[in-house]
């Protein structure tokens, strides 16, 4: 059996003196925490509508709003704290010490959008209002420091393109990083969410908890081929 990161493994493993089995890489919103649930909320609250998550049946968020407010959706990744204060996901932390003390090299992998830097606040960038400082990236470390704090800063990633970054499997919500992986031949697991059931794939997990079995069959107890 083979897999794409393990003769980088092996080599990372000889320079830092570790004995990992695999590295996992895992998607940060909708697969550790419960980003959507917050997003709809705060939908809702600005927009007067009346969506639950299992409304959220496109990636592409103005599909799924009325027409008349279209692109604005987007505005709300810029709400401070948005990606701060989320619920993590069931079973989010016990899941990752598990797998940790199961002898698996943990990091996750994120595609922040853009938002406020410090200096536009400070600046008086008048579009701001007295809007608090927000930058997802920091969020998003706070967030893990906190929900996560058994994954170090150093296992923080942050990318579009995560099909560059190496691990040996990479759970994942998103449909287009899935069909990317599959197009490349890349491991991955796709987190069942409402946008991406039209893809028809027995690579589909519905929790983390089937994540982490998956993963000791592929990886410990080997029973299965590759992801």
């Amino acid at each position: 059996m083979s897999f794409s990161n393990q003769s980088f493994l092996q080599q990372q493993n000889h320079v830092f003196n570790n004995d990992y089995i695999a590295t996992i890489a895992f998607d940060l919103d909708d697969v550790c925490n419960l980003f959507n649930q917050r997003y709809t909320e705060l939908l809702n609250e600005t927009f007067g509508l009346s969506l639950t998550i299992d409304d959220i049946t496109e990636w592409d968020l103005t599909k799924v709003v009325p027409s008349h407010i279209g692109p604005r959706v987007y505005d709300l990744f810029k709400t401070p704290g948005l990606f701060r204060y989320i619920e993590p996901a069931p079973y989010a932390a016990e899941v990752m010490q598990r797998l940790i003390e199961q002898g698996f090299d943990i990091i996750i992998i994120s595609d922040p959008p853009s938002g406020h830097s410090h200096s536009d606040v400070v600046c008086g960038n008048e579009s701001l209002g007295e809007m608090i400082p927000s930058n997802p990236c920091d969020d998003k470390r706070a967030w893990v420091a906190e929900h996560l704090p058994m994954i170090p800063e150093s296992n923080l990633f942050f990318a579009k393109q995560k099909y560059r970054v190496r691990f040996d499997v990479l759970i994942d919500d998103k449909p287009d990083t899935f069909e990317l992986f599959q197009k490349f031949g890349l491991p991955i697991l796709l987190m069942d969410k409402p946008y991406n059931r039209h893809i028809k794939t027995d690579k589909r997990i519905t929790s983390l908890l089937e994540a982490e079995q998956k993963i000791y069959e592929q990886f410990l107890y080997a029973t299965v081929g590759s992801f």
